[in-house]
């Protein structure tokens, strides 16, 4: 409905001055809001469990995990490696730095905790500003940035700005707090 997502929205939308991205980004905040005040509730939180657990440390599966994680990890990261090698060995070069910068924006978002929808419900639900605050100075950086590219000729995306995208983005941002996390923090 809202023709994209958070990411696409503010890191793409706004820089190239879509309306279409400000009033997403405004109903996301409003939807994380209500969102905050839903799994506040004792509705949504049950009643908990409680259980007298053991003395005894019981050995689980989690170590056989730990073993095999970075081995995975490793495979992955050469199968990648090769993956960026092919690509400029065929003379697809583009391809190879869209790995590449691929790779890094996955380590960047992971590394750094970035999401959106988590900056809006930390404002609601303990009134910190830190994610926030960290954002918009990167959509200050990426608006000054796409304006030089927009005067030297490129061309902006824009999208319609219609009510379905201020419907798409109060689901979302409800959604994402029910949710327990956006898509990039799960993956």
């Amino acid at each position: 409905l809202a023709l994209g997502f958070n990411l696409a929205a503010f890191f793409t939308g706004v820089p190239q001055f879509s309306f279409h991205s400000w009033i997403f980004m405004v109903t996301t905040a409003v939807g994380t809001y209500f969102g905050v005040k839903v799994v506040n509730t004792k509705w949504w939180r049950g009643k908990p469990a409680l259980t007298k657990g053991s003395m005894n440390p019981v050995v689980t599966q989690h170590a056989q995990k730990r073993k095999i994680q970075p081995i995975l990890g490793l495979i992955f990261a050469c199968l990648y490696l090769a993956i960026i090698v092919y690509f400029f060995a065929a003379g697809k070069s583009l391809l190879g730095v869209a790995c590449i910068a691929g790779a890094l924006f996955g380590i960047l978002i992971e590394r750094g905790q970035i999401c959106f929808t988590s900056a809006f419900r930390d404002l609601w639900v303990s009134g910190r500003a830190v994610m926030s605050k960290a954002i918009a100075v990167g959509m200050i950086i990426s608006v000054v940035v796409t304006f030089f590219y927009i005067q030297n000729g490129s061309i902006a995306l824009i999208k319609v700005a219609a009510p379905n995208t201020a419907i798409g983005g109060l689901l979302f941002g409800f959604g994402i707090v029910l949710a327990g996390g956006c898509e990039t923090g799960m993956m």
